[in-house]
């Protein structure tokens, strides 16, 4: 939904993606210090944009459940998002692209979303010195893998044929994915040069009591409210201060955060 409350939080500057629902033309403000760590405890660093949406539209949903929305369309009016909680329920992947036909990959499991990465490309591919061997690298985390570990440098993993048509099962701890791959004539090593490759998109998740936590400390909490804000925000401040249920108390500090914003 295009909504300034929303742009607000968010804070992205416009790319021009109308998929983003972000107001045409923003540009993304400079925060203070303060608002800056309110900021990066929200958004961690190293969060992508689509991660970003996650989170915006997470915390409009919290606040919905809050019963003060009304704060969200204080500043703005329309509602132009997409505001259903299936939007962002998405777990595809996509059909293997092989280069040997006789030798098809099989994928299993369920993406592991780490720093907000939720979309990944993965690259197998066989180790032309060593050809029983492959590698896997990651294209989100410019990394690649073994079991449960990332490497810079690329690192190999040996292909066994335990029973004739179907490789053991390799597994990708650190991503939650696991593969196998398949033999349909020839021997695995009769070629040097195979590739697989995949696109993977997973749900993605935030956890909303651990963002309550890390936003839980009297000393990050005072200096916000000592900043002066043109709205009269001492009803979300006090929520903040006084109610005894996190639901609230979260989502009148994400109103009483964005409205200092807004001064900015």
């Amino acid at each position: 939904m295009i909504n300034q409350f929303r742009t607000l939080l968010l804070n992205l500057t416009d790319i021009g993606d109308n998929d983003e629902h972000i107001t045409p033309g923003y540009s993304s403000k400079i925060l203070t210090p303060i608002l800056q760590s309110v900021y990066d405890i929200i958004f961690p660093k190293g969060y992508n944009r689509d991660y970003a949406l996650y989170i915006a539209h997470s915390l409009l949903q919290l606040i919905n459940a809050a019963g003060l929305d009304k704060a969200v369309v204080a500043l703005d009016k329309r509602i132009t998002y997409p505001n259903n909680d299936d939007y962002f329920k998405i777990n595809r992947r996509s059909n293997p692209i092989v280069s040997d036909q006789n030798f098809p990959l099989f994928v299993y499991g369920n993406y592991n979303v780490i720093k907000g990465k939720n979309t990944d490309k993965i690259l197998i591919q066989q180790n032309v010195d060593t050809p029983t061997q492959v590698s896997v690298f990651s294209y989100s985390h410019g990394k690649y893998i073994v079991g449960s570990q990332f490497f810079s440098d690329r690192q190999f993993i040996t292909i066994n044929y335990t029973v004739p048509t179907l490789s053991d099962l390799v597994t990708l701890d650190i991503i939650g994915l696991r593969f196998n791959i398949g033999k349909v004539s020839g021997s695995f090593t009769d070629t040097t040069s195979k590739v697989w490759q995949f696109l993977i998109d997973t749900p993605q998740q935030l956890d909303l009591p651990e963002l309550f936590n890390s936003l839980n400390t009297t000393q990050l909490t005072n200096k916000l409210f000592n900043i002066p804000c043109k709205q009269d925000v001492s009803t979300f401040d006090n929520i903040w201060r006084n109610h005894p249920n996190w639901v609230y108390r979260l989502a009148a500090l994400i109103i009483s955060y964005v409205y200092r914003v807004n001064d900015l």
